[in-house]
């Protein structure tokens, strides 16, 4: 079981940071297409939690926390760069 979970959080990891390159790269882009696109990924990143843990509560466990995570990250480095 451990092992599902390792690679869940890898894959939702890499599955965040391409939305964080997309999202950087969509500057010009308005909030609504911005949550348009957060919303996709996020039922992206749930697929596949669904695909490897095969438990939708788990699933969607995993695609919080990995989202609250890396959103977070992202608030911290923008605040300390910036």
């Amino acid at each position: 079981m451990f092992e599902k979970w390792t690679v869940l959080f890898v894959l939702q990891s890499v599955i965040w940071s391409g939305f964080m390159t997309v999202d950087t790269l969509s500057y010009k882009d308005g909030v609504i297409a911005k949550t348009i696109l957060l919303f996709i990924f996020i039922y992206f990143a749930y697929l596949v939690g669904m695909y490897v843990i095969r438990s939708a509560r788990h699933a969607v466990f995993a695609t919080v926390l990995t989202m609250a995570v890396f959103l977070g990250g992202k608030q911290i480095y923008s605040v300390l760069l910036f």
